[in-house]
């Protein structure tokens, strides 16, 4: 493989790639991926679970509070494997931007009894407040507090920008503007906001409030359901219901990884009672927890999901369930 630089039609020499691939190439991510692919099975000899995202890596494993030694012990010799592995392959761990979470209850967060660090490459890294994961900022208790306000932030920042050029805008002008700048912060994962503090929910409420008043050039004063209403908009809560039963659908259906399809179970009664198979109810798992298990999808997904009427659960296809589903939560938008 050889590889050159073009610019203004003229070429350098071509320089041969011995190892690596050509940064920018087409199918350098292809075979990036296919190289790192034996990573996988490296971690797989630890008792640790693992994630593969392009060049990151993510390890992580959970245990009861009495054990959390013992796990990081085990996660820190995963990782030195993976760094031998990585130094025979000519690749090189960055411990700089190599970053550890420890996620705990608010109550056990304060405890000094637990390990504030953990040892990589001879590096002592220390367990960070708040990390980003794909985008979203997670932190140690999973209140997603940080999350909200660095999306609040940045939603607000746009939204300044588009109210300074507001007057020269049409109204659909406008409206694409804050769907493509400011609603698609809002909506990425927000399905993870279910079950949140109400405080939270308020915040990215009113982005999206003061994004229709701009959009319509009205008073604050304004009541915003008649505005939801005209831009065919839902208003966040009920975004995130939207999402989580389209994630249920999806898995019932078999069109979701079986990491997200294993959640969900369909209800099977032990008699064959046609009433009972005719609901199409999912289970919902019993919880120990309320703080972090009713918040997580095997929970709160069939619990939401079990909330719809029988005619919108047995749509045939996606399109008819979330046009149907789209147009009930309008309904009980309109009544609250």
């Amino acid at each position: 493989m050889t590889q050159f630089i073009s610019a203004n039609g003229i070429h350098s020499n071509p320089v041969d790639v011995c190892c690596g691939v050509p940064q920018g190439s087409v199918l350098g991510h292809i075979l990036f991926i296919l190289y790192t692919q034996p990573l996988s099975s490296v971690i797989d000899h630890h008792p640790v679970l693992h994630q593969l995202y392009a060049a990151d890596t993510q390890i992580y494993k959970s245990s009861h509070p009495t054990e959390v030694d013992a796990t990081i012990h085990e996660v820190e010799k995963c990782i030195y494997d993976v760094k031998s592995w990585m130094r025979c392959n000519k690749l090189q761990m960055n411990v700089n931007k190599t970053e550890a979470i420890l996620i705990t209850t608010q109550r056990l967060s304060h405890s000094h009894s637990l390990l504030q660090t953990i040892n990589i490459s001879n590096t002592n890294i220390k367990f960070s407040q708040s990390v980003r994961n794909l985008g979203v900022s997670l932190d140690s208790t999973l209140t997603l507090h940080q999350d909200v306000m660095n999306i609040c932030r940045a939603a607000y920042l746009e939204l300044r920008r588009i109210s300074s050029i507001r007057k020269y805008l049409s109204v659909d002008a406008t409206k694409t503007l804050v769907c493509s700048l400011v609603l698609s912060r809002l909506d990425y994962c927000g399905s993870i906001m279910s079950c949140s503090s109400q405080y939270l929910l308020q915040k990215h409420q009113k982005v999206q409030n003061t994004a229709e008043w701009i959009i319509f050039r009205v008073p604050r004063s304004e009541h915003t359901s008649p505005l939801l209403c005209t831009l065919h908009w839902l208003s966040i809560r009920c975004k995130i219901k939207h999402k989580i039963c389209s994630l249920c659908y999806i898995s019932m259906t078999n069109s979701s990884p079986t990491y997200l399809s294993s959640l969900t179970h369909v209800y099977a009664p032990a008699r064959s009672l046609r009433s009972s198979f005719d609901k199409r109810i999912l289970i919902v798992p019993k919880v120990k927890t309320k703080l972090y298990g009713q918040r997580s999808f095997a929970h709160q997904g069939p619990a939401t999901w079990n909330e719809l009427s029988i005619e919108i659960r047995h749509k045939d296809t996606m399109v008819p369930f979330q046009s149907a589903f789209k147009t009930h939560l309008f309904r009980l938008q309109g009544q609250a």
